[in-house]
């Protein structure tokens, strides 16, 4: 859009070539994505999705999401904070994630570690800014030491 605006923006989610909208920032712009018709993925401030297409060069687009999750530990809302991509490369996605560093949680790992990370309904204070391997070594830290290394 060269000359954006609300308008444009309401515009371009109702087009007949839109397929999915990925709404983030305020609740205005998530209530429009929700209101347009189309499939939408709306988050608000802090919950920042990344959509993978299948035609995306998958370790280019890891290492970018990757540098940017991890650079400040996540402390900036704009920082990806899921990722969405296409069925038929999720392997190929989480392989790679994988093999540049990332680690994934089964559901019992998450429960403890959320344990940690979650102070009641919000976020733990004393863990913003921290990198993975300080908040792996506090002795509440269910496990691995794998992420502490």
């Amino acid at each position: 859009m060269t000359q954006p605006s609300i308008e444009a923006t309401g515009e371009l989610m109702r087009h007949k070539l839109t397929d999915l909208i990925l709404a983030t920032g305020g609740t205005g712009m998530v209530k429009a994505a929700y209101s347009s018709g189309k499939p939408a993925y709306g988050v608000g401030p802090g919950n920042v999705p990344v959509y993978i297409h299948r035609s995306a060069n998958i370790a280019k687009a890891v290492s970018l999401i990757l540098q940017s999750k991890t650079f400040d530990y996540g402390t900036i809302c704009a920082s990806e904070q899921a990722i969405v991509a296409d069925q038929a490369i999720k392997p190929q996605l989480m392989q790679e994630l994988t093999r540049q560093g990332a680690y994934f949680l089964d559901q019992r790992q998450k429960q403890q570690v959320a344990a940690v990370l979650m102070s009641g309904k919000s976020l733990n204070p004393k863990i913003v800014g921290k990198s993975p391997q300080a908040i792996a070594a506090w002795p509440e830290f269910p496990f691995p030491q794998k992420l502490a290394s």
